[in-house]
Formats: structure tokens, C-alpha cells, sequence
């Protein structure tokens, strides 16, 4: 089992991110437990309420497409509601032109590029 203490200190008036670095996980699946240590307040003047948000897997292997991202997402249709979720992504990139001689299924140049 890998485990982690993390003190959290200090007064912010919106929402606090933290940065834990967990190596050496076991196979997956795996849980991930986050338990508070202390009692959330009780008066309405003292917020200090805490919830877990999302965590993010970074796995370190080499990549089959260098420079490129793939991305992955499975949600529970029940936590919205049982309505289709709408996602948007920001991408940066450039418009390269594809050489017209090129096949993609068989990964080969065939000819001489007309730039078209």
C-alpha cells in the first residue's frame, strides 16, 4: 500500500489545489482515499469544508506518436444527469499539407509530390 501524508495551512478565499506526487501504485484498479483528520466547522462564518475534485495519471513510457496528444475521457452519464455532456478542447497546432502521393493506409509515397 503507498501512502501519503499531506498538511495543508493557511487562509485562501477560493478553491485550493494541491500537487501530490504518488509512485510506486499497485496494479490497476486501485482506490484512492483522501481522509480529512480533522472535523469540518460547524459555524457559517468558518468555511473550510474539504472534497476531492479529480486527480491526473501521468504514465512515463515512451510514446508511439512523439509531439503529438491523445486524448481519452469515460464519464458516469448519471452525474449529469443522464444528459449528454458536451466537452470542448483549446489545441494548438499547425495546418501541415499531407503530400498527395502519400497512402495512408499503407504508409508509403508512390510518384513525385505535386504539392497539391
Amino acid at each position: 500500500m503507498t501512502e501519503k501524508d499531506v498538511t495543508i495551512n493557511g487562509k485562501t478565499t477560493s478553491q485550493y489545489l494541491a500537487s501530490v506526487i504518488l509512485e510506486n501504485l499497485p496494479e490497476r484498479p486501485f482506490n484512492i482515499r483522501m481522509v480529512r483528520e480533522t472535523a469540518d466547522s460547524t459555524p457559517d462564518q468558518l468555511q473550510n469544508k474539504t472534497l476531492w475534485s479529480s486527480y491526473t495519471e501521468i504514465i512515463d513510457v515512451k510514446q508511439c506518436y512523439p509531439n503529438t496528444a491523445i486524448v481519452g475521457l469515460q464519464v458516469d452519464a448519471e452525474q449529469f444527469g443522464g444528459q449528454q455532456m458536451t466537452v470542448n478542447y483549446h489545441i494548438r497546432g499547425r495546418i501541415i499539407q499531407v503530400p498527395s502521393n502519400y497512402d495512408p493506409e499503407k504508409r508509403t509515397y508512390s510518384g513525385i509530390w505535386t504539392a497539391a
